[in-house]
């Protein structure tokens, strides 16, 4: 588990730890009035980890008017973004096509306020994971895997 967190400063840092092999929770804050800022880690992600699977959390739901409609706001910018990378894909006129990011169709929406609701979410997540860590065909290949006594 890694927080990326989200500050410019550690961009670089954190594209050492990102892996085809992984599942990204990206928290998106709700608050946000410029919704393309998190596709910056989209855009890292497809670069750095392409075919990974991302679950999209939009955070601060009860500090907007709307959630539904900032919901709908963040699924048209990853829309965007993934018809963009199908584009650029086609475009390639040079080997080997990259592999589109896995980007799950349910955005899990969350409150700071309503905490009864957090364990709930809490357990949406957990089980999100894994359902996915279960899915066929397999998406996490290397989960339940046994490792060598020796590299412990």
């Amino acid at each position: 588990c890694y927080d990326c967190g989200g500050q410019k400063q550690y961009t670089l840092g954190q594209t050492a730890f990102l892996t085809s092999s992984a599942l990204y929770l990206l928290c998106v804050n709700a608050e946000e009035p410029d919704m393309h800022k998190f596709l910056r880690f989209l855009f890292i992600l497809q670069a750095r980890a392409p075919g990974a699977v991302v679950q999209v959390v939009l955070t601060k739901i009860d500090r907007v008017d709307d959630p539904e409609e900032k919901k709908a706001e963040v699924k048209k910018e990853i829309e965007t973004f993934v018809e963009d990378c199908r584009v650029h894909n086609r475009r390639r006129d040079y080997g080997k096509k990259c592999q589109l990011l896995d980007i799950r169709e349910e955005i899990i929406m969350t409150s700071l306020i309503k905490t009864d609701e957090l364990d709930k979410t809490r357990k949406l997540i957990i089980k999100k994971i894994s359902d996915l860590t279960r899915a066929s065909p397999l998406l996490f290949p290397t989960v339940g895997q046994k490792i060598p006594k020796s590299w412990l």
